[in-house]
């Protein structure tokens, strides 16, 4: 089983003004580790990434609330 978890990594990415989208990224980083990944969890602007191999997007998108 061991052998079937190497590798196995996740990068969560986040952009954020409120802090929202960080505590939700941070979320699914404990999430990720609990399924025993190698889990980073930082802002789009802090990395480059460069052809990954294998990749999973998920968008979360926001929408503000005008009625206020």
């Amino acid at each position: 089983m061991t052998n079937l978890l190497q590798g196995r990594r996740a990068l969560v990415l986040y952009g954020s003004e409120t802090g929202n989208a960080q505590d939700v990224a941070e979320e699914l980083g404990r999430i990720a580790e609990r399924l025993r990944f190698d889990t980073e969890v930082t802002a789009f602007n802090a990395i480059k990434l460069v052809c990954p191999e294998r990749k999973v997007n998920f968008d979360v998108t926001g929408v503000p609330d005008f009625s206020l």
